[in-house]
């Protein structure tokens, strides 16, 4: 049989093995004080199970409130950067203290003298190997 791993099956066969341990009392009498804590350590243990599912929901809402309150501070943000540049002016260099970039002249492009493109030589081609050598005379000399 393999084993129980769910919280669920573990406590459902924890439930079936003290009902039949209940039935069966008569025949059982040594058994009786055993069924009884495990009985009460299954009651702790639903309540700890139900606790355990609450800190999920409250972690959850607990997660859902901290990103509204990062949108809403964001949108607050926005609005405090656009209020500081309307009192500054958007070219004022006193925006780098509260992280805006100012508006700055742009730098133009260095001009680029045009210049007439150089061809690259023509490759040299070796010659060939069987070619006959040339006499140092003329001939008819």
């Amino acid at each position: 049989m393999p084993p129980i791993r769910s919280h669920a099956d573990i406590l459902f066969d924890l439930e079936k093995l003290t009902s039949a341990a209940l039935e069966n009392a008569a025949i059982l009498p040594s058994a009786t004080q055993h069924r009884i804590a495990l009985e009460e350590e299954i009651v702790a243990t639903r309540s700890e199970k139900l606790f355990q599912t609450s800190q999920t929901a409250t972690r959850q809402k607990s997660t859902q409130d901290l990103e509204n309150h990062l949108r809403r501070s964001k949108e607050l943000a926005k609005r405090l950067r656009g209020s500081i540049i309307a009192d500054l002016g958007p070219r004022n260099e006193l925006l780098v203290n509260f992280g805006i970039s100012p508006q700055r002249n742009r730098s133009r492009r260095p001009v680029l003298e045009l210049t007439k493109p150089t061809l690259p030589a023509p490759p040299v081609a070796p010659a060939p190997a069987h070619a006959e050598p040339t006499p140092d005379t003329k001939p008819g000399e």
